[in-house]
């Protein structure tokens, strides 16, 4: 798997978790967003390791999964299929995260 792909889905689920939180635009710094998660000890750590191999090498390159991380996006993704309502549509999640950033935005 490419290491840095982690970082694809990262970003993401922990700026939704900001936007859920803070109800602001999440901080373009990937460093910020990780007091999320800091109740997941185990988690914080596969995530520092990663960076870790991200700073030493910008290029990642491929290696087996990181299983804590990988269980970390399933749950979060799990977590949000259940947040829409039921019966809507698969883009309906998706409708209300866009509609919670366009408020931010336009400051309402």
């Amino acid at each position: 798997m490419a290491l840095k792909k982690y970082f694809y889905a990262l970003r993401p689920l922990l700026s939704v978790r900001w936007l859920e939180r803070y109800g602001t635009p999440a901080p373009i710094e990937f460093d910020k967003l990780l007091h999320l998660v800091d109740e997941d000890r185990p988690l914080l750590d596969d995530i520092d390791a990663l960076l870790a191999k991200k700073r030493a090498a910008p290029e990642m390159g491929l290696a087996p999964q990181v299983p804590g991380i990988h269980r970390f996006i399933e749950r979060e993704l799990e977590r949000l299929e259940l947040t829409k309502p039921a019966g809507a549509s698969p883009a309906a999640g998706m409708d209300r995260l866009n509609g919670v950033f366009r408020g931010i935005v336009h400051g309402g």
